[in-house]
């Protein structure tokens, strides 16, 4: 069973757009760098690094090897998220749990198998 409060803090490391459309390219192509990310989002490099490390400190990212620098060091997505224990409580809870639902709800925009926003 996970940790409630890791789960939490992993949470919040989805809460913002860039960081979801971050994950979306590491899905997409494999692996993102930096300056990547900068190219395909229109955001600074220094936003996207910021934001593919906060990734990685929460379990998202993983290091998918050694770049020439900073700006081009790989991240892949990690094998096993840091939430994959609150979807299988989700998976597993009856219909009819209030809390359950309730977090469904909450989460849909999030699609842990493919990593894309939820129509």
């Amino acid at each position: 069973m996970g940790n409630p409060q890791t789960e939490i803090l992993a949470l919040r490391a989805l809460a913002h757009p860039l960081r979801l459309r971050l994950l979306e390219l590491a899905a997409e192509e494999g692996s993102v760098t930096t300056s990547r990310a900068s190219d395909r989002t229109g955001e600074s490099s220094a936003n996207c690094s910021f934001h593919l490390r906060l990734l990685a400190r929460h379990g998202f990212l993983v290091p998918a090897g050694e770049g020439r620098d900073r700006r081009e060091r790989p991240w892949r997505l990690a094998e096993r998220p840091p939430l994959s224990d609150l979807w299988a409580r989700l998976a597993k809870a009856p219909p009819d749990d209030g809390w359950a639902e309730l977090m469904r709800r909450q989460l849909r925009i999030f699609d842990p198998d493919t990593l894309e926003l939820a129509a």
